[in-house]
Protein backbone atom coordinates (compact mmCIF):
# COMPACT_ATOMS: atom_id res chain seq x y z
CA UNK A 1 0.00 0.00 0.00
CA UNK A 2 2.81 2.40 0.91
CA UNK A 3 4.50 1.67 -2.44
CA UNK A 4 1.30 2.57 -4.29
CA UNK A 5 0.97 5.84 -2.38
CA UNK A 6 4.59 6.80 -3.10
CA UNK A 7 4.19 5.93 -6.78
CA UNK A 8 0.95 7.93 -7.01
CA UNK A 9 2.58 10.92 -5.34
CA UNK A 10 5.48 10.74 -7.77
CA UNK A 11 3.14 10.61 -10.76
CA UNK A 12 1.13 13.59 -9.50
CA UNK A 13 4.30 15.63 -8.94
CA UNK A 14 5.23 15.13 -12.60
CA UNK A 15 1.82 15.08 -14.29
CA UNK A 16 0.53 18.38 -12.86
CA UNK A 17 3.35 20.68 -14.11
CA UNK A 18 3.82 18.72 -17.35
CA UNK A 19 0.12 19.01 -18.21
CA UNK A 20 -0.02 22.71 -17.37
CA UNK A 21 3.07 23.50 -19.46
CA UNK A 22 1.95 21.43 -22.45
CA UNK A 23 -1.55 22.91 -22.55
CA UNK A 24 -0.13 26.45 -22.51
CA UNK A 25 1.40 26.14 -26.01
CA UNK A 26 -1.74 27.34 -27.86
CA UNK A 27 -2.18 30.16 -25.32
CA UNK A 28 1.36 31.36 -26.00
CA UNK A 29 0.85 31.15 -29.76
CA UNK A 30 -2.49 32.96 -29.56
CA UNK A 31 -0.91 35.78 -27.49
CA UNK A 32 1.86 36.17 -30.03
CA UNK A 33 -0.55 36.19 -33.01
CA UNK A 34 -2.67 38.95 -31.45
CA UNK A 35 0.40 41.10 -30.83
CA UNK A 36 1.85 40.44 -34.30
CA UNK A 37 -1.38 41.42 -36.05
CA UNK A 38 -1.82 44.50 -33.86
CA UNK A 39 1.64 45.84 -34.68
CA UNK A 40 1.69 45.29 -38.47
CA UNK A 41 1.12 49.03 -39.22
CA UNK A 42 3.81 50.15 -36.78
CA UNK A 43 7.65 50.14 -36.80
CA UNK A 44 9.26 46.73 -36.28
CA UNK A 45 10.89 47.88 -33.04
CA UNK A 46 7.46 48.08 -31.41
CA UNK A 47 6.69 44.52 -32.46
CA UNK A 48 10.07 43.31 -31.16
CA UNK A 49 9.51 44.89 -27.75
CA UNK A 50 6.14 43.21 -27.40
CA UNK A 51 7.46 39.90 -28.73
CA UNK A 52 10.27 39.96 -26.17
CA UNK A 53 7.68 40.66 -23.47
CA UNK A 54 5.57 37.65 -24.55
CA UNK A 55 8.70 35.48 -24.65
CA UNK A 56 9.79 36.70 -21.21
CA UNK A 57 6.39 36.02 -19.63
CA UNK A 58 6.32 32.51 -21.07
CA UNK A 59 9.86 31.70 -19.93
CA UNK A 60 9.04 33.01 -16.45
CA UNK A 61 6.05 30.68 -16.46
CA UNK A 62 8.35 27.74 -17.30
CA UNK A 63 10.91 28.84 -14.70
CA UNK A 64 8.28 28.76 -11.96
CA UNK A 65 8.18 24.97 -12.28
CA UNK A 66 11.91 24.40 -12.77
CA UNK A 67 13.03 26.72 -9.97
CA UNK A 68 10.27 27.27 -7.42
CA UNK A 69 8.13 24.14 -7.82
CA UNK A 70 11.08 21.77 -7.30
CA UNK A 71 13.13 24.14 -5.10
CA UNK A 72 16.20 24.29 -7.34
CA UNK A 73 19.42 25.55 -5.77
CA UNK A 74 21.59 27.54 -8.20
CA UNK A 75 25.29 28.05 -7.41
CA UNK A 76 27.39 30.55 -9.36
CA UNK A 77 31.16 30.57 -9.87
CA UNK A 78 33.76 32.52 -11.81
CA UNK A 79 32.45 35.65 -13.49
CA UNK A 80 28.80 34.60 -13.20
CA UNK A 81 27.76 36.90 -10.36
CA UNK A 82 29.52 39.95 -11.80
CA UNK A 83 28.33 39.51 -15.38
CA UNK A 84 24.68 39.32 -14.31
CA UNK A 85 24.74 42.84 -12.88
CA UNK A 86 24.89 44.57 -16.29
CA UNK A 87 22.58 43.92 -19.25
CA UNK A 88 24.43 43.45 -22.54
CA UNK A 89 24.37 41.70 -25.91
CA UNK A 90 26.24 38.42 -25.81
CA UNK A 91 26.82 35.00 -27.28
CA UNK A 92 26.10 32.37 -24.64
CA UNK A 93 27.84 29.01 -25.12
CA UNK A 94 27.96 26.02 -22.82
CA UNK A 95 28.42 22.29 -22.62
CA UNK A 96 25.31 20.28 -23.50
CA UNK A 97 24.08 17.30 -21.47
CA UNK A 98 20.27 17.32 -21.38
CA UNK A 99 17.07 19.29 -22.06
CA UNK A 100 17.44 21.14 -18.76
CA UNK A 101 20.45 22.98 -20.24
CA UNK A 102 17.90 25.13 -22.10
CA UNK A 103 16.23 26.04 -18.81
CA UNK A 104 19.62 26.95 -17.32
CA UNK A 105 19.92 29.71 -19.95
CA UNK A 106 16.64 31.13 -18.59
CA UNK A 107 17.94 30.89 -15.04
CA UNK A 108 20.91 33.09 -15.86
CA UNK A 109 19.17 35.48 -18.25
CA UNK A 110 16.37 36.34 -15.81
CA UNK A 111 18.96 37.32 -13.23
CA UNK A 112 20.41 39.84 -15.67
CA UNK A 113 17.03 41.13 -16.84
CA UNK A 114 17.60 39.72 -20.34
CA UNK A 115 15.08 36.89 -20.46
CA UNK A 116 13.15 38.29 -23.42
CA UNK A 117 16.35 38.70 -25.44
CA UNK A 118 17.22 34.98 -25.70
CA UNK A 119 17.62 33.58 -29.22
CA UNK A 120 18.88 30.08 -29.98
CA UNK A 121 20.89 28.31 -32.65
CA UNK A 122 18.74 25.20 -33.09
CA UNK A 123 19.03 21.98 -35.07
CA UNK A 124 17.03 22.16 -38.27
CA UNK A 125 14.51 19.43 -37.45
CA UNK A 126 13.01 21.48 -34.61
CA UNK A 127 11.57 24.01 -37.06
CA UNK A 128 8.69 21.58 -37.70
CA UNK A 129 7.73 21.34 -34.03
CA UNK A 130 4.03 22.36 -33.94
CA UNK A 131 3.58 26.10 -33.24
CA UNK A 132 6.92 26.45 -31.42
CA UNK A 133 9.11 25.86 -34.49
CA UNK A 134 7.49 28.72 -36.39
CA UNK A 135 7.32 30.99 -33.35
CA UNK A 136 11.01 30.47 -32.51
CA UNK A 137 11.96 31.57 -36.03
CA UNK A 138 9.78 34.70 -35.77
CA UNK A 139 11.48 35.48 -32.46
CA UNK A 140 14.89 35.45 -34.17
CA UNK A 141 16.15 31.92 -33.55
CA UNK A 142 18.39 30.37 -36.20
CA UNK A 143 18.01 26.81 -37.53
CA UNK A 144 21.08 24.97 -38.80
CA UNK A 145 21.73 21.58 -40.34
CA UNK A 146 24.54 19.37 -39.12
CA UNK A 147 27.73 18.13 -40.71
CA UNK A 148 27.97 18.40 -44.51
CA UNK A 149 24.41 19.74 -44.80
CA UNK A 150 25.28 22.93 -42.90
CA UNK A 151 24.01 25.92 -44.93
CA UNK A 152 26.45 28.62 -43.93
CA UNK A 153 25.07 31.40 -46.15
CA UNK A 154 21.52 30.92 -44.88
CA UNK A 155 22.61 30.81 -41.24
CA UNK A 156 24.84 33.87 -41.72
CA UNK A 157 21.97 35.79 -43.29
CA UNK A 158 19.65 35.09 -40.38
CA UNK A 159 22.29 36.01 -37.78
CA UNK A 160 23.22 39.18 -39.70
CA UNK A 161 19.56 40.26 -39.54
CA UNK A 162 19.90 40.53 -35.77
CA UNK A 163 22.89 42.85 -36.13
CA UNK A 164 21.16 44.91 -38.82
CA UNK A 165 18.03 45.32 -36.68
CA UNK A 166 20.14 46.08 -33.58
CA UNK A 167 18.26 43.36 -31.77
CA UNK A 168 19.06 42.96 -28.08
CA UNK A 169 20.11 39.37 -27.64
CA UNK A 170 21.61 36.46 -25.84
CA UNK A 171 22.50 34.24 -28.80
CA UNK A 172 22.62 30.72 -27.35
CA UNK A 173 24.94 28.15 -28.95
CA UNK A 174 25.70 24.60 -27.79
CA UNK A 175 28.84 23.92 -29.85
CA UNK A 176 28.90 20.18 -29.17
CA UNK A 177 25.70 19.81 -31.21
CA UNK A 178 25.01 16.44 -29.55
CA UNK A 179 24.30 15.95 -25.87
CA UNK A 180 27.12 14.44 -23.83
CA UNK A 181 25.99 11.22 -22.16
CA UNK A 182 28.63 9.30 -20.15
CA UNK A 183 26.82 6.07 -21.01
CA UNK A 184 27.04 6.73 -24.77
CA UNK A 185 30.50 5.22 -25.06
CA UNK A 186 30.43 4.97 -28.85
CA UNK A 187 29.67 8.69 -29.28
CA UNK A 188 32.44 9.67 -26.86
CA UNK A 189 34.94 7.36 -28.55
CA UNK A 190 34.04 8.74 -31.98
CA UNK A 191 34.64 12.27 -30.70
CA UNK A 192 37.97 11.29 -29.15
CA UNK A 193 39.14 9.46 -32.30
CA UNK A 194 38.35 12.55 -34.37
CA UNK A 195 40.38 14.69 -31.96
CA UNK A 196 43.31 12.28 -32.12
CA UNK A 197 43.27 12.25 -35.93
CA UNK A 198 43.17 16.05 -36.05
CA UNK A 199 45.87 16.45 -33.38
CA UNK A 200 43.36 18.13 -31.03
CA UNK A 201 43.00 17.79 -27.24
CA UNK A 202 41.40 14.50 -26.13
CA UNK A 203 38.33 15.38 -24.07
CA UNK A 204 36.62 13.06 -21.60
CA UNK A 205 33.86 15.11 -19.92
CA UNK A 206 32.62 16.95 -23.04
CA UNK A 207 32.44 16.23 -26.77
CA UNK A 208 34.49 18.04 -29.38
CA UNK A 209 32.89 21.38 -30.26
CA UNK A 210 31.63 21.93 -33.80
CA UNK A 211 33.07 25.09 -35.25
CA UNK A 212 30.76 26.41 -37.95
CA UNK A 213 27.71 27.64 -36.00
CA UNK A 214 29.95 29.44 -33.52
CA UNK A 215 32.01 30.92 -36.35
CA UNK A 216 28.88 32.22 -38.08
CA UNK A 217 27.75 33.91 -34.86
CA UNK A 218 31.13 35.43 -34.02
CA UNK A 219 31.59 36.73 -37.57
CA UNK A 220 28.13 38.17 -38.13
CA UNK A 221 27.62 39.61 -34.65
CA UNK A 222 30.92 41.48 -34.69
CA UNK A 223 30.42 45.01 -33.42
CA UNK A 224 26.99 44.09 -31.99
CA UNK A 225 27.87 41.87 -29.04
CA UNK A 226 29.89 43.05 -26.05
CA UNK A 227 31.06 39.65 -24.83
CA UNK A 228 30.85 35.88 -24.98
CA UNK A 229 29.59 34.08 -21.88
CA UNK A 230 31.33 30.72 -21.65
CA UNK A 231 29.22 28.69 -19.18
CA UNK A 232 30.01 25.25 -17.80
CA UNK A 233 27.03 23.38 -16.34
CA UNK A 234 27.25 20.61 -13.75
CA UNK A 235 24.41 18.72 -12.09
CA UNK A 236 24.94 16.99 -8.77
CA UNK A 237 24.37 13.54 -10.24
CA UNK A 238 27.41 11.45 -9.30
CA UNK A 239 26.50 7.81 -8.91
CA UNK A 240 26.27 6.28 -5.43
CA UNK A 241 28.80 8.73 -3.95
CA UNK A 242 31.48 7.02 -6.01
CA UNK A 243 32.35 9.95 -8.27
CA UNK A 244 31.17 8.02 -11.32
CA UNK A 245 29.27 10.37 -13.58
CA UNK A 246 25.87 9.30 -14.85
CA UNK A 247 23.37 10.70 -17.33
CA UNK A 248 22.19 14.23 -16.54
CA UNK A 249 18.49 14.55 -15.65
CA UNK A 250 15.95 15.12 -18.40
CA UNK A 251 13.07 17.52 -17.85
CA UNK A 252 10.78 14.85 -16.40
CA UNK A 253 13.51 13.54 -14.08
CA UNK A 254 14.33 17.07 -12.97
CA UNK A 255 10.71 17.86 -12.07
CA UNK A 256 10.59 14.74 -9.89
CA UNK A 257 13.57 15.84 -7.80
CA UNK A 258 13.46 17.73 -4.54
CA UNK A 259 15.83 20.70 -4.24
CA UNK A 260 18.14 19.68 -7.10
CA UNK A 261 21.43 21.54 -7.38
CA UNK A 262 22.85 23.20 -10.49
CA UNK A 263 26.43 24.50 -10.47
CA UNK A 264 27.34 27.12 -13.10
CA UNK A 265 30.83 28.34 -13.84
CA UNK A 266 31.00 31.33 -16.18
CA UNK A 267 33.81 33.12 -17.95
CA UNK A 268 33.01 36.50 -19.49
CA UNK A 269 35.19 37.09 -22.54
CA UNK A 270 35.09 40.72 -23.80
CA UNK A 271 34.44 41.24 -27.51
CA UNK A 272 37.87 42.85 -27.89
CA UNK A 273 39.50 39.51 -26.97
CA UNK A 274 37.52 37.34 -29.39
CA UNK A 275 39.16 35.67 -32.41
CA UNK A 276 38.22 36.82 -35.90
CA UNK A 277 39.72 34.32 -38.35
CA UNK A 278 38.49 30.79 -38.94
CA UNK A 279 41.76 29.22 -37.76
CA UNK A 280 41.87 31.37 -34.62
CA UNK A 281 38.22 30.61 -33.82
CA UNK A 282 38.92 26.87 -34.05
CA UNK A 283 41.94 27.11 -31.75
CA UNK A 284 40.10 29.36 -29.29
CA UNK A 285 36.96 27.20 -29.15
CA UNK A 286 38.89 23.99 -28.56
CA UNK A 287 40.85 25.79 -25.84
CA UNK A 288 37.62 26.80 -24.12
CA UNK A 289 36.32 23.22 -24.22
CA UNK A 290 39.62 21.89 -22.90
CA UNK A 291 39.05 24.17 -19.91
CA UNK A 292 35.48 22.89 -19.55
CA UNK A 293 36.80 19.35 -19.55
CA UNK A 294 39.16 20.23 -16.70
CA UNK A 295 36.42 21.97 -14.69
CA UNK A 296 34.03 19.04 -15.02
CA UNK A 297 36.73 16.47 -14.25
CA UNK A 298 37.55 18.30 -11.02
CA UNK A 299 33.86 18.68 -10.18
CA UNK A 300 32.94 15.02 -10.57
CA UNK A 301 36.12 13.73 -8.94
CA UNK A 302 35.32 15.63 -5.73
CA UNK A 303 33.66 14.02 -2.74
CA UNK A 304 29.92 13.70 -3.39
CA UNK A 305 28.93 16.18 -0.68
CA UNK A 306 31.63 18.68 -1.68
CA UNK A 307 31.09 18.90 -5.43
CA UNK A 308 31.79 22.43 -6.66
CA UNK A 309 33.81 24.51 -9.12
CA UNK A 310 35.92 25.95 -6.31
CA UNK A 311 35.63 27.89 -3.09
CA UNK A 312 34.42 31.18 -4.66
CA UNK A 313 30.75 30.27 -4.81
CA UNK A 314 27.54 32.27 -4.52
CA UNK A 315 24.11 30.71 -4.01
CA UNK A 316 21.64 32.63 -6.17
CA UNK A 317 17.97 32.70 -5.13
CA UNK A 318 15.19 33.87 -7.44
CA UNK A 319 12.27 35.77 -5.95
CA UNK A 320 8.83 34.24 -6.44
CA UNK A 321 7.72 37.66 -7.68
CA UNK A 322 9.80 37.01 -10.80
CA UNK A 323 7.73 34.00 -11.89
CA UNK A 324 4.35 33.86 -10.11
CA UNK A 325 2.70 36.70 -12.12
CA UNK A 326 3.49 34.78 -15.33
CA UNK A 327 1.81 31.66 -13.90
CA UNK A 328 -1.27 33.72 -13.04
CA UNK A 329 -1.30 35.27 -16.55
CA UNK A 330 -1.15 32.00 -18.47
CA UNK A 331 -3.29 30.22 -15.88
CA UNK A 332 -5.97 32.88 -16.36
CA UNK A 333 -5.69 32.71 -20.15
CA UNK A 334 -5.96 28.92 -20.10
CA UNK A 335 -9.02 29.21 -17.86
CA UNK A 336 -10.69 31.69 -20.25
CA UNK A 337 -10.19 29.21 -23.09
CA UNK A 338 -11.46 26.25 -21.05
CA UNK A 339 -14.57 27.75 -19.43
CA UNK A 340 -16.57 28.62 -22.55
CA UNK A 341 -17.52 26.76 -25.70
CA UNK A 342 -16.20 29.61 -27.85
CA UNK A 343 -12.94 29.63 -25.89
CA UNK A 344 -12.45 25.90 -26.33
CA UNK A 345 -13.11 26.15 -30.06
CA UNK A 346 -10.64 29.03 -30.38
CA UNK A 347 -8.06 27.08 -28.38
CA UNK A 348 -8.20 23.97 -30.56
CA UNK A 349 -8.34 25.96 -33.79
CA UNK A 350 -5.25 27.88 -32.69
CA UNK A 351 -3.47 24.61 -31.96
CA UNK A 352 -4.55 22.92 -35.21
CA UNK A 353 -4.33 25.74 -37.74
CA UNK A 354 -1.33 27.33 -36.02
CA UNK A 355 0.56 24.05 -36.27
CA UNK A 356 -0.36 23.47 -39.92
CA UNK A 357 0.43 27.04 -40.94
CA UNK A 358 3.74 27.00 -39.05
CA UNK A 359 4.89 23.71 -40.56
CA UNK A 360 4.01 24.84 -44.10
CA UNK A 361 5.70 28.21 -43.57
CA UNK A 362 8.90 26.60 -42.31
CA UNK A 363 8.83 24.05 -45.12
CA UNK A 364 8.65 26.56 -47.95
CA UNK A 365 10.27 29.69 -46.50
Amino acid sequence: MLTVVVHLRTMIKLVIPATIMLETGPSLFFSWIIWRLATIPFPRKLYEKGDECVWSIYQRFILFFFEHYVGTKVYLYGDASRMLTTKENTIYMSNHQCEVDWIVVDMLAIRQGSLGNIRYVLKDGLKYFPMYGFYFRQHGCVYVKRNNKFEEDKAARHVAELTKNKTQLWMVVFPEGTRYNPEAKETILKSQNFAANEDLPILNEVLNPRIRAMEVCLTNLQGHIEAVYDVTIAYTNSDDHSGKRKTAPGMADFLLQSEPEIHLHAKRIPATELPTTSADIKTWLYGRFKEKDRLLRDFYSSDFDKQSFGSQCQKSDLSLRQTLPAVLFFGGLNALFALTKTGRQLYWRTALYGSLFGILWMRFS
